[in-house]
């Protein structure tokens, strides 16, 4: 029933979060829109659709995930270090120095990760304008006899877009490493030292207790913190960033693929 009630409050809060959020940015991204599409000499801006249909709902689920996950582990690691110290102080040399390089690992590769990410969200957003422009000009296309080329151009934004999904998918594979270092080692760590842990004078009961804190508190955290981050969080960067510049009073307007006629 406590559990019941405070994952009331906590939704209640987030959405008081969340949702304004949500609203700045569909106003940002309409209106930038708008204006670029009614300045003389500018093509229509239709990557503006995907943005507003699809990254402002990513952007706004992304960032409740990201405000859960990090609250979560912040409190969860912290509870379960508190425990190992209440155990024994020693246990945390098992523990704290592969969670840091852990963390370490993951942060440094954020930025490669919000590279190959933004590189997604662009491709998704070529995809938008090209098929916006052959859908524009498909009568003149059948006219023209031009299907194979107007399926190939397509195609190569389609297959540009696969290769980006690729290379992200390649470069996050240092979360499994992160979590590696920083949720499965100290386990090995402990049950490696336990021999030296019992001459020192901690109990058996204590490396149990040990175990039991990293497999059951600190591990899953983390696991929730690495996926969250590497997966949501890197999509709120990048769409917050993509949305912030399409929508800048000078931001160029991005041309259409050329319609076949």
């Amino acid at each position: 029933m406590v559990g019941a009630w405070a994952t009331r409050h906590v939704t209640l809060g987030l959405s008081a979060v969340v949702e304004p959020l949500r609203d700045e940015l569909v106003t940002l991204v309409t209106s930038g829109t708008l204006n670029r599409s009614a300045e003389a000499g500018r093509s229509v801006d239709t990557g503006g659709v995907a943005r507003l249909t699809e990254h402002v709902e990513i952007a706004r689920e992304a960032y409740g995930s990201v405000v859960m996950f990090v609250q979560g582990f912040v409190v969860t690691a912290a509870g379960a270090l508190l425990g190992l110290a209440a155990l024994d102080p020693a246990l945390l040399l098992f523990v704290l120095p592969p969670l840091v390089t852990g963390l370490a690992l993951f942060v440094g590769a954020l930025r490669a990760m919000a590279r190959c990410q933004r590189d997604v969200v662009l491709a998704d957003e070529r995809i938008a304008e090209t098929a916006s422009a052959v859908t524009y000009g498909l009568r003149d296309v059948t006219a023209c006899g031009a299907e194979d080329l107007a399926q190939r151009r397509a195609g190569e934004r389609i297959d540009a877009a696969a290769k980006a999904t690729r290379t992200l998918a390649r470069v996050t594979a240092v979360r499994t490493a992160a979590l590696a270092i920083g949720g499965w080692l100290p386990l090995v760590l402990i049950l490696a030292g336990a021999p030296w842990l019992v001459q020192r004078g901690v109990s058996a009961g204590a490396v149990l207790g040990a175990v039991t804190y990293v497999s059951r508190g600190l591990q899953p955290a983390l696991q929730g913190l690495v996926q969250v981050l590497g997966g949501s969080g890197l999509w709120l960067l990048v769409t917050l960033s993509r949305i912030a510049e399409a929508a800048a009073p000078d931001a160029p307007a991005r041309r259409p693929a050329p319609r076949t006629a």
